[in-house]
């Protein structure tokens, strides 16, 4: 299981060498460990919320919980990969 300083470091290491900055990240431990980061490229704030294993950005879901596999913390890696994803296009 990643710790949140974890989590935030993974985050940080794709927004490397992008314009994109991460503003906030919060973790919901009393609400199933819900996510929600909030990016930055200086023009547009792009929020990701994990909701029971759904992945969403601004509203638009990106991946439902059909990856996750019973038993693992596999949450985050997903929402790093999808963050990633929606950088690389900008």
């Amino acid at each position: 299981m990643l710790s949140n300083a974890e989590i935030i470091s993974q985050i940080q290491c794709v927004l490397h060498d992008t314009n994109f900055k991460l503003l906030s990240f919060d973790k919901k431990q009393q609400v199933f460990g819900n996510m929600i980061v909030i990016i930055s490229d200086g023009q547009k704030n792009y929020q990701f919320v994990t909701d029971r294993g759904e992945i969403s950005c601004n509203n638009k879901l990106l991946l439902d919980s059909s990856y996750h596999l019973a038993g693992q913390d596999d949450t985050p890696i997903h929402l790093i990969t999808e963050i990633d994803k929606i950088i690389r296009v900008k």
